[in-house]
Formats: structure tokens, C-alpha cells, sequence
């Protein structure tokens, strides 16, 4: 993952992202088992700077498709990311934040996070989503230490991020873990590196 060469706002809009970076963007294109799905639902990209990771999506939309904007985690459409600080010597939960059309986040508790920890990383992410006419888009800043990750000892963090289309309740994935989305283990490395 490339750090930003330019800075980002979390402010709704996402062109001024590092989209044609490719090796920090990724495709949405299984399904949470590990199928493929016949071509990307969507498009991730992960970048950082020195004291935040920040997580952009692009949610293509189909003619006249109507996007559903429920409040709470897995209610209408929105983008699932999961990730965990791999450092052996800070042992981890898996943090898992659920960001909704409606331009609200929230955090869950499956990964073993516990309620201190997740009322730290509520107040210290921004978090803004927009649905347009042919896309919804979502984006994140992450303070490194609002979840434990010191970015100059740790080089890797296990990561998924995975997308439910409200019609038909269908999800996509980067990973496929063959198990819950949030399963990291079985999913792909964000690696913070200095380039």
C-alpha cells in the first residue's frame, strides 16, 4: 500500500482519491464463501499517511436502482471492513466498522473488540458516504492509534472489506474467508509499507 503523495478529505467525494495506484486498490469480486461473482460489484482502495489509514469504495449502480439507507449495522447498503494488527507483540481483536449509505458508521463487536475499544475508535474515525445517480461511494480516516496499531512497529495488518447490496441481500468481498467476512485471518494483508 502507497502512502499518499496528496492529502485526502473525508468529505463525501472521493475523485481527488489515489484511484489510479493500483496496488492500493482492490475489486470486489467474490462472494463471502470464495466465489467469483462474474465481475466486480465494486471498488476498494486503501492508502495511509504517518498517523492515519484511510479506506475509500465505489459502488457502481445499476439504471434506476434504488439504494437503501438503513441506520444500523447490516441495514440497507454498506460497505463491512475488518482488519487486525498482526504486531506479536500488541495482540489484537479484529476491529469490524460497518459504514451505511446513509453516511453513519458504526462499530461491531463479533471481532472481540471490547466496548472501551470501541467507543475509542466511534469518536476517532471519520467516516462520509454520497449516493449519486450512478454510484454510492463511502470513505474513511482511521487514526492508527484509536486502534491500537503503531504504524512504525507494525508492517502488516490483516484485512477484508466486503459490500451488501440491500436488493436481494446479496454481499461481495475482496476475500472470500469461507466464513464471516470479519474472519481476517483467512483474508488479505494491507501492507504499510514506506513507498
Amino acid at each position: 500500500m502507497c502512502r499518499l503523495a496528496a492529502r485526502v478529505v473525508v468529505d463525501r467525494a472521493v475523485a481527488e482519491w489515489p484511484w489510479d495506484k493500483t496496488g492500493n486498490v482492490a475489486t470486489l469480486d467474490r462472494t463471502p464463501a470464495g466465489d467469483p461473482i462474474g465481475g466486480a460489484t465494486g471498488t476498494a482502495l486503501a492508502t495511509r499517511d504517518e498517523r492515519n489509514l484511510y479506506v475509500a469504495l465505489r459502488m457502481p449502480l445499476a439504471k434506476n436502482a434504488k439504494v437503501a439507507v438503513g441506520g444500523a449495522p447490516n441495514e440497507g447498503d454498506g460497505l463491512e471492513m475488518s482488519f487486525q494488527n498482526t504486531d506479536p507483540k500488541a495482540p489484537a481483536p479484529i476491529y469490524i466498522l460497518w459504514g451505511g449509505a446513509a453516511s453513519r458508521f458504526d462499530t461491531i463487536p463479533a471481532g472481540g473488540t471490547t466496548g472501551h475499544q470501541m467507543d475509542r475508535a466511534r469518536k476517532a474515525i471519520t467516516y462520509a458516504a454520497h449516493v449519486g445517480r450512478t454510484e454510492w461511494t463511502c470513505e474513511w480516516r482511521v487514526p492508527f492509534a484509536a486502534v491500537g496499531v503503531n504504524p512504525a512497529v507494525t508492517k502488516r495488518l490483516k484485512f477484508n472489506v466486503g459490500a451488501l447490496e440491500s436488493v436481494g441481500r446479496s454481499w461481495s468481498a475482496w476475500y472470500g474467508t469461507g466464513g464471516a467476512l470479519f474472519e481476517v485471518g483467512g483474508a488479505g494483508d494491507l501492507i504499510l509499507d514506506a513507498r
